[in-house]
């Protein structure tokens, strides 16, 4: 009859429009996740980057703190150096200082026995007279 045709096509509908909705559901979900998957990407992307920076900063600093030390060594060193010179400069001057005390005293002895033997002659010669 003409009732049960118009109910049936409204079930028929009904049915339609209940597919339809699941299915504009189901899109909607997908669409969710594959947005919610890609903000989980970019924010996976950024955390990478900011890693990636930082590590580049961390490198910079070791390189920083690497020539810095290098630069208190290579002072340290030359500072060393040059007390060591002048260590070996104050013994060379000690030892030339004694050489000639030690040349002095030895001119000083050798006119002492000149002026003696001298001497010696003179009385030898008055002696004489």
């Amino acid at each position: 009859t003409n009732h049960d045709a118009q109910q049936l096509e409204a079930m028929v509908r009904a049915e339609k429009q209940r597919k339809d909705a699941d299915e504009s559901q189901k899109a909607e979900k997908q669409r969710r996740e594959e947005e919610a998957a890609r903000e989980q990407e970019r924010a996976l992307e950024m955390e990478r980057k900011r890693q990636e920076q930082l590590r580049r900063e961390q490198e910079a600093k070791e390189r920083e703190r690497r020539k810095i030390q290098a630069e208190r060594e290579e002072a340290a060193k030359r500072k060393a150096e040059e007390a060591e010179r002048a260590r070996q400069e104050r013994i060379a001057e000690m030892k030339r200082q004694e050489e000639a005390k030690r040349r002095a005293e030895e001119a000083r002895k050798r006119e002492e026995q000149l002026r003696l033997e001298a001497e010696r002659k003179q009385q030898a010669l008055e002696a004489q007279k």
